[in-house]
């Protein structure tokens, strides 16, 4: 996994109050009629002042940026500042100028509210009294007003999507990420990926979590020997994962130039060279005219059920265009092909549905993408990760499949 970060500039803002921890700051909201209340801020969904929805969006005032060129703090004035360390930060330690003020750590965030006294704008934070360069840091006035305006914003700096906390708490190690993913099947996924990467079978969830974490690191030379009695044997070897000698998709071309997709399943295959899987696209048009494009698959690629790209994860590409040679060429080296407006972006395509169960097996409701990850097998044929067991081959290859996610993990 990737995190996706650019330079990020040191921003001051109105509205990071209730957000950082609200047992630091109490925000008064007054009526109309001056008297006060301590009822918190909200957004119309009912995100707190301050918090992030499950959209990503943040719920903050109207106008949220304080002067960039002020280079002292005002004097007597409460502000909060929150920065958010992608590494651990003990003793944390906040430095403005010559001041220096403690920082209470929350988890994933490093916090404090203070009165100023005219410090200098210079924002340094120390982590065990060794200055820490972090990207992602907030100063803000506490903000009280008679009808304080707060709405929903977009803002990538502080509101990540579900995807890049799953990155980050995957890639990072740092579980405060995963526990911040609301969605709860999307959380279960990153938790499993969490427990295997950073061999942390206490946070497993449900399923065959904990024998994936335990038989991975044994694999990798990392075996915790008081776990590595536990054994895999209780689950089902090859308990017959749905499969098929290719995936065949089918979609049509309206003379507007709508899409429909007519098949997208398991199929039979044809013949092809040893030791690749098959992927066959066929775009059928109002007019008669069919075009194909064919891609090839190194054994053991897995095609994740979300977010894959299948013209990128292609081992070579024979397109409508090259087909009188039956050359494959790499995707870095095909410029053009019929079915590039669609299989070179990512999973869910953007197509409708048009086909039944037995036409589209790999579909599941409206969503074009497959219903779980499908696994290219030793043996060519691709197996999709729809029970729970493991999938054994001829050269000793194993892969573990968990039912509940539709993920597929490689034993050896």
């Amino acid at each position: 996994m990737y995190i996706k970060r650019g330079l990020i500039y040191l921003v001051v803002f109105l509205f990071l109050v209730v957000s950082v921890n609200p047992a630091l700051v109490s925000v008064e909201r007054r009526g109309g009629s001056g008297g006060g209340s301590s009822a918190p801020l909200s957004c119309s969904d009912g995100t707190l002042f301050g918090e992030c929805n499950p959209e990503a969006l943040l719920c903050a005032g109207v106008n949220l940026i304080v002067d960039r060129e002020s280079r002292t703090l005002n004097t007597n004035t409460q502000y909060i500042f929150f920065a958010e360390p992608i590494e651990p930060c003990p003793n944390p330690v906040l430095q403005l100028g010559s001041r220096r003020i403690t920082l209470t750590n929350t988890g994933r965030r490093i916090v404090a509210q203070f009165t100023s006294q005219g410090e200098s704008f210079d924002i340094k934070v120390f982590c065990d009294s060794i200055e820490r360069d972090i990207e992602k840091k907030y100063l803000g006035v506490v903000y009280t007003h008679a009808n304080y305006d707060v709405r929903l914003h977009r803002d990538p700096l502080i509101c990540e999507t579900e995807t890049e906390l799953m990155e980050l708490c995957v890639s990072t190690c740092n579980i405060d990420f995963c526990d911040d993913i609301k969605n709860t099947a999307s959380k279960n996924i990153a938790l499993e990926q969490y427990a295997v990467n950073c061999n942390e079978p206490s946070v497993c969830p449900p399923g065959l979590c904990a024998q994936k974490v335990i038989v991975f690191n044994c694999f990798s030379g990392n075996c915790d020997e008081s776990l590595a009695s536990v054994s895999i044997e209780g689950y089902e070897i090859n308990p017959g994962f749905k499969s098929g000698g290719d995936v065949y998709v089918r979609y049509d071309v309206s003379a507007s130039g709508s899409k429909k997709i007519k098949k997208f399943k398991l199929g039979s295959g044809r013949e092809r060279p040893e030791n690749i899987c098959e992927i066959h696209i066929k775009k059928d048009y109002s007019t008669g005219s069919i075009e194909h494009d064919y891609l090839h698959y190194n054994l053991g690629t897995t095609i994740l059920s979300s977010n894959s790209n299948i013209f990128n994860l292609a081992q070579g590409i024979r397109t409508n265009v090259n087909r009188l040679t039956s050359a494959y060429l790499p995707p870095s080296s095909v410029s053009t092909c019929s079915t590039c407006d669609v299989i070179t972006t990512n999973f869910p395509w953007s197509i409708e549905r048009d086909c039944g169960s037995s036409n589209c097996n790999l579909l599941e409701g409206e969503i074009i993408t497959p219903r779980a990850d499908l696994l290219c097998g030793q043996d060519t044929k691709w197996y999709l990760c729809d029970q729970d067991g493991i999938k054994t081959f001829g050269n000793g290859a194993r892969y573990l499949c968990n039912g509940d996610s539709g993920t597929w993990t490689k034993l050896n």
